[in-house]
C-alpha cells in the first residue's frame, strides 16, 4: 500500500473515532430534530448542492423551526423562523457572535482580513468600530451628494442605452463604493480596479458553490495534493488568491500614492491612514486591518446591491400596477419638476414598502453567513452544541406563508399599515446580534434613492420578440451565495420628453 493511501486510511479512521466519540458523548442529550443521519458522514449526503434555503424550509414542516444536522466532528443547525433567530442571535449574541473555521475562503483564498468572516475578539471589535465610526447615519449626511450623482448618472445611463440596463447596474454599484471607500471614480465597467475587485468576488462564489466549501466541514482535505482526483477545489483557490490579495492592497497602494503626491480625495480609506499614521509611518498590522476594511466593503456592498435592484425591476414588470401606484405616490408628493433626494425617504411609505417586498421577495444573501456557538446552550428543550454552525435561513423566514400569505406572490401592501406582528425583511437580511451590518445605513441609502428615482423618472415594462409579442420573464432566481434573478428582458424609457429632460438637467447639477 502506498504512503498516500495510509495517510488516506489514517485519516478516514480518526475521522471516525472522532465523529463516533462526539456522537458518544451527547447521545443522551437531546439534539433538535433533523434528517436521520448515516453512519461516520452524517447528513452529508442529505445536503442538496442547489436551492438550500428553499429545501431547509420544506424542512420545516416536517422538523419544526430549529433544525440539526450531523457531520463528522460538527453540527449545522438551522434556524428557519424569525422567532429562533431573535432569541438565539440577538438575545444571546455574547454565545452565538463567531464565525465557523472558512477553511477555503480565509485559509485557501486569503479572505482573512474581512470583517465578515473574523472570529469573535479583539480584531473583530476593532474593524467593526472603524465601521461604525465611518458610517454611523450622522457621517453618512456627508456621502449623500455622492451618492445622488451616482443615482443621477445611473438614471442618465438607462435612459441613453436601457439595453444595457445589467451594466449600468453595476457600474453604479462599484461607482458608489469606490467613491467612498477609495474616493475613486468609476466611469466605465473597464475600470482596473473594478474589474479585479469583481474578478476576486465572483471567483469567489463560483468556487464555494460548486463544492468547494466541503473541506470546511473536512479541513484536513486541504493537504491533499493538486493533482489529486477531486483536488479541483485547492487549483481553484490557488488561482484565485492573486486576485484576492489585489483586491486589498491595489487600490489601497493608489490612495497611499495620492497622499504622498497631496492630490488624494477623502474617503475611508484615506481617512483611516490619517488618523493610523504616526509620524508619516502606519504598522503593518494597521495597513493589513485598512486594506481589510476597504476590500470588505466592496464585497459586501457591490453584488448585493446590484442584486436587489435587478429583483426590483423584475417585480416591476411582473407588477405593472405597483409601478403604476408608486409612479401616482411620487408624482403626488414630488410633483414632476424634479427628482427625489435622499431628504424625500420619509414621505413616500408605498415606495418604501416596495423597497421591503423586494428584500422579502427575494433576499440577496439567502442563508445569510453562518455564526458559531461558543459555549454549549439549550434552546426550547433541544441542545445546542459548543461549536455548532449555525444558519438563519433569512429565505425561508421571508417565505413562511403564516407571516406571508402567497408569499411568492410580490406584495408591498403587506408593509403598509400596522405591521408589528410580520417579520421586517429591512432587518432580517442585514444579519442579527453583533453580527448586524455596519453599512446597512449606506447600503439603504444607495438602494432607496436609486429605486425612487427610477420610479419617478422611467417607465418600466416587457421587452418584446422579433414578432412584436410582449415577454414575459419568470420569477426566477439562481441558486448561488448571492442571489440575483435568472436572466431576463425589459424594456426601459422615459416616462415622458419632461422626464428625459429632467434627467439630463439632474445629472449635470449634481455634478458641479
Amino acid at each position: 500500500m502506498s504512503s498516500l493511501s495510509l495517510w488516506a486510511l489514517f485519516a478516514a479512521v480518526g475521522i471516525a473515532f472522532y465523529a463516533a466519540s462526539r456522537i458518544f458523548k451527547l447521545e443522551n442529550r437531546k439534539l433538535p430534530p433533523g434528517p436521520p443521519h448515516d453512519p461516520i458522514i452524517g447528513n452529508l449526503r442529505h445536503i442538496p448542492q442547489e436551492n438550500q434555503q428553499a429545501v431547509f424550509a420544506e424542512w420545516r414542516k416536517i422538523y419544526g423551526d430549529v433544525i440539526h444536522l450531523s457531520f463528522p466532528g460538527n453540527y449545522i443547525i438551522v434556524l428557519n423562523s424569525e422567532k429562533a433567530a431573535r432569541e438565539l442571535l440577538d438575545a444571546r449574541s455574547s454565545n452565538y457572535s463567531c464565525r465557523p473555521r472558512f477553511v477555503l475562503m480565509e485559509e485557501m483564498m486569503g479572505w482573512s482580513s474581512v470583517l465578515g468572516l473574523l472570529p469573535y475578539g479583539d480584531r473583530f471589535r476593532k474593524h467593526r468600530r472603524l465601521m461604525q465610526q465611518y458610517f454611523h447615519p450622522r457621517v453618512l449626511q456627508n456621502y449623500h451628494p455622492m451618492i445622488e450623482l451616482e443615482v443621477a448618472i445611473f438614471v442618465d445611463e438607462l435612459d441613453k442605452t436601457p439595453k444595457d440596463f445589467r451594466a449600468h447596474l453595476r457600474r453604479f454599484s462599484a461607482g458608489t463604493v469606490m467613491k467612498i471607500t477609495y474616493g475613486h471614480t468609476v466611469t466605465s465597467l473597464d475600470d482596473f480596479y473594478v474589474q479585479n475587485a469583481e474578478k476576486a468576488v465572483s471567483r469567489t462564489a463560483e468556487i464555494a458553490c460548486s463544492g468547494g466549501m466541503l473541506v470546511d466541514f473536512f479541513p484536513i482535505m486541504r493537504y491533499i495534493p493538486t493533482w489529486f482526483p477531486g483536488a479541483k477545489f485547492k487549483r481553484d483557490a490557488q488561482s484565485i488568491k492573486p486576485n484576492v490579495r489585489a483586491q486589498f492592497e491595489v487600490p489601497y497602494d493608489m490612495v497611499k500614492e495620492k497622499m504622498k503626491c497631496g492630490n488624494v480625495v477623502p474617503s475611508f480609506t484615506s481617512n483611516l491612514m490619517e488618523s493610523f499614521s504616526k509620524d508619516g509611518v502606519i504598522s503593518a498590522q494597521d495597513e493589513e486591518d485598512i486594506r481589510g476594511l476597504g476590500g470588505m466593503i466592496f464585497s459586501a456592498a457591490a453584488d448585493t446591491t446590484i442584486a436587489v435592484l435587478e429583483t426590483f425591476i423584475l417585480a416591476m414588470i411582473l407588477y405593472p400596477d405597483v409601478l403604476a401606484k408608486a409612479q401616482a405616490e411620487v408624482d403626488r408628493i414630488i410633483g414632476s419638476d424634479r427628482l427625489p433626494s435622499l431628504s424625500d425617504r420619509d414621505t413616500l411609505p408605498y415606495l418604501d414598502a416596495i423597497i421591503t417586498e423586494t428584500l422579502r421577495w427575494n433576499p440577496p444573501l439567502p442563508l445569510a453567513l453562518p455564526h458559531r456557538v461558543m459555549r454549549d446552550d439549550s434552546y426550547d428543550g433541544y441542545h445546542i452544541p459548543k461549536g455548532s454552525t449555525v444558519m438563519p435561513n433569512i429565505w425561508g423566514m421571508n417565505m413562511d406563508p403564516e407571516a406571508f400569505p402567497d408569499p411568492r406572490e410580490f406584495r408591498p401592501e403587506r408593509f403598509l399599515g400596522d405591521t408589528d406582528d410580520i417579520p421586517n425583511p429591512r432587518e432580517l437580511v442585514f444579519g442579527f446580534g453583533r453580527r448586524i451590518c455596519p453599512g446597512k445605513q449606506f447600503a439603504e441609502a444607495n438602494i432607496w434613492l436609486a429605486t425612487a428615482t427610477v420610479v419617478a423618472a422611467l417607465q418600466i415594462e416587457k421587452a418584446k420578440d422579433d414578432a412584436g409579442n410582449f415577454i414575459t420573464p419568470d420569477a426566477a432566481f439562481a441558486s448561488a451565495f448571492v442571489c440575483h434573478p435568472v436572466s431576463f428582458d425589459c424594456a426601459i424609457k422615459p416616462r415622458s420628453e419632461k422626464a428625459s429632460i429632467l434627467i439630463h438637467k439632474t445629472r449635470a447639477n449634481r455634478g458641479h
